[in-house]
């Protein structure tokens, strides 16, 4: 088991709760990320921009906003939360970086980050979600039911989130198409029927 040398205790993170479902003290970490998220996609200057930016490159360039360094930036910010990924693992449990990480953890993200379809609020959920699932692992273990019955679980979700979310999505789009069309039906005709403009 090769590993780096054992961190210093005053680097170490101590759990919320112990027992035998311990809650590691990098929960309240994960909540300030969630927090600064919010703050900084949502209620910045800058998180418009990046919005902007990833909704639209054209349209974003074209109001000036110089959309390669947003998307760079963006690339360079999300690669730092992701490596906090393993901090629980690292300074909760094993004291040092080695073999003993686990693994898939960046697949998993990206799943908590569809699955919350990029909101603060619904990435929350879905990690408490993943969280919870990951947790009846070895409970699971314990009535002799495969582990794997949870990565089931959690694609299965995954899946069922993603048609839903693209059925939704086109018939939104599709609402959108006819009542846009009547709308210009009524304007070649003449008259605006009533509610058109709402």
């Amino acid at each position: 088991n090769v590993k780096t040398k054992l961190l210093p205790t005053s680097a170490w993170m101590p759990n919320i709760v112990h027992g035998k479902s311990p809650l590691s003290g990098m929960f309240v970490v994960a909540l300030f990320v969630i927090a600064g998220y919010w703050l900084l996609v949502f209620k910045s200057r800058f998180g418009f921009r990046l919005r902007a930016s990833g909704l639209n490159p054209v349209a974003a360039r074209t109001a000036g906003i110089a959309s390669n360094r947003m998307i760079l930036s963006a690339m360079l910010i999300s690669g730092g939360i992701a490596g906090l990924v393993a901090l629980p693992s690292i300074l909760g449990e094993i004291h040092a970086y080695g073999q003993g990480v686990p693994d898939g953890l960046g697949f998993a993200g990206i799943a908590v980050a569809l699955l919350g379809r990029n909101h603060p609020v619904g990435i929350g959920a879905a990690a408490f979600l993943f969280g919870l699932l990951n947790s009846t692992s070895a409970a699971l273990q314990l009535e002799k039911i495969p582990n794997s019955i949870v990565g089931v679980i959690q694609a299965i979700i995954l899946i069922t989130v993603v048609i839903v979310n693209e059925a939704v999505t086109r018939q939104m789009n599709q609402r959108t198409a006819s009542r846009t069309a009547k709308v210009l039906d009524a304007n070649t005709s003449g008259a605006i029927p009533a509610g058109a403009s709402a």
